[in-house]
């Protein structure tokens, strides 16, 4: 459920893009899960974002053990936590609607994969 005062990106005449690239060199080398996972973005009428929240992790849902579902979400929330602060950090041109720049939201999936640490 979205937000109330963000519009989805589909209601957009045009929709919030990134100034650059986010700074992904910046994240730590931690050992993530592999699994990829689903963000959303939520873009002020100012370009900076506002917050980022998980929607779901890939294999949520899925047949498992609990336990082994528990260590992967424990490994994928410090990557959470970088993501949100080098997605916080990056500036966006607003989304515009009727002429007007406008609070939107954005659906990203994002894979993060295996960094091994050093021998």
């Amino acid at each position: 459920m979205a937000r109330a005062g963000y519009w989805p990106r589909a209601a957009l005449d045009r929709p919030a893009l990134p100034y650059s690239e986010p700074d992904w060199a910046s994240l730590d080398a931690h050992l993530a899960s592999g699994r990829p996972l689903h963000l959303r973005l939520y873009i002020g009428a100012q370009g900076r974002v506002d917050d980022v929240i998980l929607l779901q992790a890939a294999g949520e849902g899925e047949e498992g053990e609990e336990a082994e579902r528990a260590d992967r979400a424990e490994e994928d929330a410090h990557w959470i936590d970088q993501l949100r602060r080098v997605l916080q950090a990056t500036r966006f041109v607003p989304g515009r609607r009727a002429g007007v720049d406008v609070a939107s939201f954005t659906d990203l999936r994002i894979e993060l994969e295996l960094a091994l640490p050093p021998d």
